[in-house]
């Protein structure tokens, strides 16, 4: 028996959710399998050497030497696992393209190379003025998981996290969000329903309070550009500056000379909001011509 409607369209969204929480959750034992063959010379000499009444203690310093290993590459096990993902999100993100093709969408003439520059510009002016601003707000210095997750991420070299970050997770995120569920969403869903939806879910993959808060804000403008350029070049690019200016700003130690002085970052919130909305603006009128 034929699916209804409601049916098809449920699985047209959740299917690939639950396609992409599954091969996560594999990458993620992947990179668990790894560390233990990596490790698994010093587990042999655990075993061999140790006695009945200390072998668990000592299995338990093992686990957290282990642990510690993979938090201080974060970067690149976050990079393998979006790597995963890549061609799940590939082949549905192809898929719809090819069946919008099929039944002639039209196509809105492509927005020239050189707008997407004001992209970079706001994307930097975000970037900036949000580390800021959860600074000042305390929430970066009560959300203990967020120090901790920061101090791993950033325990990498920056070109590690420049690759990593900067470039692999952005681009496999993107295609995965706005360029499959963003875009199956806003066929059945207004902009703000279909926008808010997606960068809430976004936003949870990232497990901390803070970082939930600054990757919601990020959804919604990655959706709104995507939608405006109709490209999924505009959402990747705005990504993508915002992950190395917040690498560059972090490795480089400018953000905590920002925020080690209230006046730098009440001068440095103010200029970026004035730099973003600028920017924002000018991309409407741009569009617009």
């Amino acid at each position: 028996m034929n699916k209804s409607p409601q049916s098809r369209q449920f699985w047209r969204i959740f299917g690939p959710i639950l396609g992409y929480w599954g091969i996560q959750a594999a990458a993620q034992i992947a990179v668990a399998i790894i560390i233990v063959a990596l490790n698994a010379g010093d587990i042999a000499r655990v075993i061999a050497g140790a006695s009945e009444e200390n072998l668990m203690e000592k299995m338990a310093e093992l686990s957290i030497q282990m642990m510690e290993f993979l938090m201080e590459h974060q970067s690149l096990a976050a990079a393998f696992v979006a790597l995963c993902t890549l061609p799940m999100a590939a082949f549905f993100f192809i898929k719809d393209k090819k069946a919008e093709k099929a039944v002639q969408v039209s196509v809105r003439q492509s927005v020239p190379t050189f707008r997407y520059i004001w992209i970079f510009i706001f994307g930097a002016a975000f970037c900036l003025g949000m580390n800021v601003i959860i600074t000042m707000s305390g929430l970066a210095t009560r959300d203990t998981s967020y120090i901790a997750s920061s101090a791993a991420l950033y325990s990498e070299g920056m070109l590690v996290m420049l690759i990593c970050q900067g470039l692999i997770v952005p681009i496999a995120e993107e295609l995965m969000f706005r360029g499959v569920l963003f875009k199956r969403c806003r066929e059945q869903m207004s902009f703000w329903n279909a926008a808010f939806s997606v960068s809430l879910f976004f936003a949870l993959v990232h497990n901390t309070l803070t970082q939930l808060a600054y990757t919601l804000v990020l959804g919604l403008f990655l959706a709104y550009f995507y939608e405006k350029y109709d490209s999924l070049k505009a959402p990747i690019l705005l990504h993508i500056t915002v992950n190395i200016i917040s690498i560059v700003i972090t490795k480089s130690g400018v953000l905590m000379w920002l925020c080690s002085d209230f006046m730098r970052m009440g001068v440095c919130v103010i200029g970026c909001a004035f730099v973003g909305a600028v920017m924002f603006v000018r991309i409407q009128k741009n569009l617009l011509m």
